[in-house]
């Protein structure tokens, strides 16, 4: 990401952005309301397109269509639009491979593609099971696993646990790192839990319209940036328990 600017209807929400993420990074997105946190995951799917500067999806322009089902991508409140949708998890993951779908698509690779996803997610017991059924932590690892079995090689979540508990909040975190860490798949985590991602990502990203850090998390920790971001009053609280 390289200088991007964006204005909605002429107010600026991104101003001369620029940061770069390497293969394999663990990245946690943090800010307040109205930063333009949203608004950047839009750019880098290209839902959007920057006012100025330029963003490189392994090398891509990501409004590529060609290219785009290197992304898996799991949407803001999602889980709790899905009470009465009536399809089951299995139909739900199989959307999933609907990019790549066509004449050259093999349909073997497409069935594997779709077990292994929900054989990682550890979904297949829920396999034929309604998605409004599910708890919200059920329905979530659904929507990983969705974008799972587009074999992505880029994994960005806006904000997915809204309206998951906190002990399945946990689990899924722990999901996550293993999605990183085993697979190799790199993480855009956009959060307000900025203790978790603190501890669970590599690196940091602070975003208040203008790019506060891109930092490791101990330096992110120890450094000024959330008065930047929130105010001078606001700081970090230890939970040792």
């Amino acid at each position: 990401v390289e200088n991007v600017s964006f204005s909605f209807e002429k107010i600026p929400v991104l101003k001369d952005i620029s940061f770069q993420v390497t293969q394999g990074d663990y990245l946690g997105i943090i800010g307040p309301n109205g930063g333009g946190k949203s608004t950047l995951v839009k750019l880098l799917l290209g839902l959007s397109q920057p006012e100025t500067g330029k963003i490189r999806i392994l090398g891509n322009d990501p409004s590529e269509r060609a290219h785009r089902h290197f992304i898996g991508y799991v949407p803001q409140r999602m889980v709790g639009t899905m009470s009465y949708f009536p399809a089951t998890v299995d139909e739900i993951v199989q959307s999933g491979r609907y990019a790549q779908k066509g004449c050259d698509e093999c349909v073997g690779d497409s069935e594997r593609a779709i077990r292994e996803a929900m054989e990682v997610a550890d979904i297949m017991d829920l396999k034929h099971r309604i998605i409004g059924e599910l708890s919200g932590g059920q329905r979530q690892r659904v929507l990983i696993a969705r974008a799972l079995a587009r074999k992505p090689k880029i994994l960005v979540l806006d904000e997915p646990l809204v309206g998951v508990d906190a002990g399945a909040q946990g689990r899924f975190y722990d999901f996550v790192k293993i999605l990183n860490h085993d697979l190799g798949i790199t993480i855009l985590f956009v959060t307000h839990d900025m203790d978790v991602i603190a501890n669970q990502a590599n690196y940091v990203l602070c975003l208040n319209y203008r790019l506060i850090c891109h930092q490791k998390p101990a330096d992110f920790i120890h450094g000024d940036y959330l008065a930047k971001m929130y105010g001078e009053k606001v700081k970090f609280v230890s939970h040792n328990h």
